[in-house]
């Protein structure tokens, strides 16, 4: 259990945004975007998050967790790597609406693995704890890549986001060394006469 735990740390580690919040406003400018056009791109990332929060929900219920997650870190890769490639508000926009994707994949998702992994093992009440202690994994691991951002910037704007693609992408084998849980059945409802 404990090897499991570790290598959920692991992965919520490459949930970190860090290398891209140092610099992401300033790049867009740099790509030719105005202060108004950078704060339409971040609304509608917002705004998809709230959107898809729900759906990607069931999507996680149907497809299973771990694969949900996976799909979370896939396209946010991709989304990282369109970073390095994009120059319009259409690209950016673009790119933000898929990302809001890609984070509500993960958002609930994770949680409800770690949730159910415990519960299977009559742990439930382990979960604050670990789920606390993932996220300040996550949180160290943001801190890191934000301290290393601006320096990366310099030498290559395209850095921040060509690192934040690839600890993503190093989720995925991650991911695949975790178990997949069996589908717990939902129960139906009964009928009181």
């Amino acid at each position: 259990m404990i090897s499991i735990v570790k290598r959920y740390y692991a992965y919520r580690a490459t949930l970190t945004n860090g290398f891209y919040l140092p610099v992401s406003v300033i790049y867009m400018e740099a790509q030719g975007l105005g202060l108004a056009e950078i704060g339409f791109v971040q609304a509608v990332f917002l705004f998809g998050m709230v959107a898809g929060e729900l759906p990607t929900g069931y999507l996680a219920d149907y497809l299973g967790r771990r694969k949900t997650l996976a799909l979370g870190n896939a396209v946010t890769t991709t989304v990282m790597a369109g970073f390095v490639v994009a120059s319009s508000t259409g690209a950016f926009t673009a790119l933000m609406l898929l990302w809001s994707l890609a984070w509500t994949l993960r958002s609930g998702t994770s949680d409800a693995w770690l949730y159910e992994l415990l519960a299977d093992k009559d742990l439930e009440g382990e979960f604050a704890r670990l789920s606390g202690r993932a996220e300040s994994v996550m949180l160290a691991v943001s801190a890191g890549a934000a301290l290393t951002a601006g320096f990366l910037y310099t030498v290559d704007p395209a850095i921040p986001f060509t690192a934040n693609a690839a600890v993503a992408a190093l989720g995925l084998p991650v991911l695949f060394t975790l178990p997949e849980l069996a589908e717990r059945p939902t129960p139906l409802p009964t009928s009181r006469r």
